[in-house]
């Protein structure tokens, strides 16, 4: 088959009978950030972990608020925090960081409306802010590009207005999966093309409807962590559902189960190979981290431990399943 070299990203790329895909993806250290939370009082805590690596987490700096239930997405170099709550009011704020370099986060622009819960993806040049509550759930996705700063643009809708829900998303398609509903929990999952702009369409169902889950992936295979409003979702809260981001249809179980439910309400971040995830609340705070091979059908492991006991961080990586790479 053919190759060539992509001089955007700095990656070499093949052909897979379908698509472009990349060989290398040099440019990423494999470093997963979780900013913020709730103790339960809010804090600006950031933290970072190396996900190849086991072990506990080293302190990165400080949001430029507390806040929880913010959203977090990336490029290989740029990370950003996006909406939350900082106990009185649903925040606008769009933070972000330099990842491999620590340190405060700065203010990037702001979304086109304060909320909290949202999911947020990415491709290496945009970010996407899908849904989330601003006193009601909403709909509204908006978008920036994430190598400037600015004010967030409006992209589309997506399905349901929902808060509580998680996102993944391959270097072409964004999804979003679970989340609350004035009614109860959601069990749709939807997908939106990142490059360009419009409303979301149905990609499936989860095996069972969840909130408060998290999401991530390595561009081919999603993975969505259960949830809970607050009680567990479904029989096992334990179990974690997998879907095939390139096609469409109903997620299905992935084989191996989450150590703890405790990991519910809580942040990812992942590389190629790896989904780092946890530090929830179900039914208090914990700081536990947990793994899993995503390529692999196994039960999660031991990863470390968060600086700090608290749920609802937003997770992010420089090295997540939007960034290409094989």
């Amino acid at each position: 088959g053919s190759l060539f070299y992509n001089t955007d990203f700095k990656t070499v790329e093949f052909f897979d009978g379908n698509s472009w895909r990349q060989v290398d993806n040099t440019t990423t250290r494999g470093r997963a950030v979780f900013g913020g939370g709730n103790t339960p009082s809010k804090v600006s805590t950031i933290d970072f972990v190396t996900i190849s690596s086991l072990g506990n987490a080293v302190h990165f700096g400080e949001m430029s608020t507390d806040m929880n239930q913010a959203a977090g997405s990336a490029s290989e170099t740029r990370g950003l925090l996006s909406g939350g709550y900082d106990g009185s009011s649903r925040s606008d704020n769009n933070d972000y960081i330099t990842i491999a370099a620590g340190g405060n986060a700065i203010d990037f622009g702001n979304l086109s409306a304060g909320r909290s819960h949202p999911g947020a993806c990415n491709s290496s040049t945009r970010s996407l802010v899908i849904a989330g509550y601003t006193g009601s759930r909403v709909n509204t996705i908006d978008y920036v590009e994430i190598n400037t700063l600015g004010n967030s643009i409006d992209f589309g809708d997506s399905i349901s207005s929902r808060d509580e829900l998680c996102a993944l998303s391959s270097p072409t398609r964004g999804l979003s999966a679970a989340g609350g509903l004035s009614g109860g929990k959601e069990k749709i999952i939807d997908f939106v093309t990142i490059a360009s702009k419009g409303n979301a369409t149905k990609f499936g169902d989860l095996t069972v409807a969840s909130a408060y889950a998290c999401g991530g992936g390595n561009g081919i295979r999603g993975i969505i962590m259960p949830g809970n409003t607050p009680s567990p979702s479904g029989t096992d809260p334990t179990s974690i559902d997998q879907i095939t981001i390139a096609s469409e249809g109903n997620a299905v179980d992935f084989g191996g189960k989450a150590i703890s439910i405790g990991t519910q309400r809580g942040g990812s971040g992942c590389s190629k190979t790896r989904m780092v995830f946890g530090s929830g609340a179900n039914p208090s705070v914990n700081n536990a981290l947990e793994f899993i091979v995503i390529s692999s059908n196994g039960s999660a492991q031991e990863f470390g431990d968060l600086t700090l006991a608290r749920s609802s961080p937003a997770g992010l990586s420089d090295s997540n399943g939007g960034l290409g790479g094989f």
